[in-house]
Parts: structure tokens; sequence; C-alpha cells
């Protein structure tokens, strides 16, 4: 598995932009091949979590017991398309942890690749349309997430299209979430969070998805081989 790289803010001389696509090309092959390698999902047919979710800082979606005796940090963007695969192969197993009170887990919703969808907004709405979401129903979290989550749902990076805000609304009804979400995901009541939570992680990951547990970064390449996750298994 391999991450979609944090934006950079600084300008590049030519010679150095040649330099970081002669190194993001290595890497992306890389994650490439370590992607294809181990794809099945854990804990499959678990579905979603039942535990509700609830809002505990601005951008953080956290769910399960603050004396759970595992703690997962997940940073993940909408648009990410390998926090689509994080999800297909560990959110089941997350879950089913989740439920049994072995790990608690904060989902930090970034924004981090707006200008890569058509909308030009789309990690942001679709973020806002979780907490939305969360702050109607919690128990709908983990539904919508998984919806917006999964390989097949997500819109691509400068694809032709993405999704309208009716259907992230109609999606959270799905979901069970129903009294409000229309009125704060157009209202924009969780964008500026997000805005500001987006920038004050950005100096502290490479890229998306990055996972803590129990405090300790994983390098990419340790979350595809998953022995991060025993503590939970």
């Amino acid at each position: 598995m391999t991450q979609t790289k944090v934006p950079a803010r600084r300008k590049t001389t030519p010679t150095v932009k040649a330099i970081v696509l002669l190194v993001v090309a290595v890497v992306v092959g890389g994650g490439l091949y370590l992607q294809l390698r181990n794809t099945s999902a854990e804990a499959d047919g678990y579905g979603p979590p039942r535990t509700a979710a609830r809002i505990s800082s601005p951008g953080v979606v956290s769910l399960g017991s603050a004396d759970a005796p595992n703690k997962v940090d997940v940073y993940e963007d909408p648009l990410c398309p390998y926090c689509a695969r994080f999800e297909h192969r560990f959110g089941q197993l997350l879950a089913k942890a989740i439920d049994e009170g072995r790990v608690k887990v904060d989902y930090h919703v970034l924004t981090f690749l707006d200008d890569k969808s058509k909308s030009g907004d789309y990690s942001t709405r679709a973020a806002s349309a979780m907490l939305c979401a969360t702050q109607a129903d919690g128990a709908s979290f983990g539904r919508l997430h998984a919806h917006l989550m999964s390989p097949d749902n997500q819109p691509k990076e400068h694809g032709e299209a993405d999704r309208t805000d009716e259907e992230l609304i109609r999606f959270a009804a799905e979901a069970g979430a129903t009294s409000g979400v229309a009125e704060c995901l157009r209202g924009g009541t969780f964008a500026a969070s997000l805005r500001r939570t987006t920038a004050a992680v950005r100096p502290t990951i490479a890229g998306t998805p990055s996972v803590r547990i129990n405090g300790t970064l994983i390098a990419p390449g340790d979350l595809n081989d998953g022995d991060w996750a025993d503590p939970l298994r």
C-alpha cells in the first residue's frame, strides 16, 4: 500500500521538479506492487461499525470507548484512492474491534485533495457530509463512511465528475441521518474548521492514508503487510 502525497506548498525549480517527479514515480511504482500483492478484506462480511460515532474535535470523528486497550488514528481524504484501498482491506476489521471494545478509532477527515476533484471542493464537501451526518445521528457515520470510502463509490482524482451536494445528502439519509444534514452541508457548517484542521495536520504526515496505533506512526510499507493490526485481530 502506498499513500497519496500531501501537496507541497513551496515552489521548486525545474531541476528540483524533475528530481521530485522521478522519486514519486519510483514510490508509486513500488506502491502499485504493494497494493496488488494483498488486497483481500479482513473480517469480510462484518460490515460497518454498529457503535455510534461522535465529533470529538474539529475534523475528528471518534468511535469506541476511551478506555479501550488500543487507540488508532486514521488520517484520510475522501478523494484519496489509497485511503479507499485501506478502507476496503481494514475497515471491517476496525469496525469489529470497535464494537468488541478492543479499540478506539479517531478518523481525521482531511481535505488535501480538493483541487484534484472536478468540483474543486469535493474533499471538503464529502468530509462535511460525514461530520453533518455524525452530528445528526452518530450511528450513521459508520455506514456513510464505508459508502463514501468504498473504491466502488469514490470519485477519481482528476475525474470527469464527483458527487453533488444532493447525492451526498441522499447518501447520508440512506445511512440514517436526515435531520439538518442538508442545511449543515449547504451552509458550509464544517468547511472552515476542516480547512484549519487540514492545515494543522499538513506538516505532521507525509500523505494519506496515515495511521498511528497506540501513538506509533506506521510506515506505508508496514500498512500493507498488516502486522500493525495484530492487536486488533
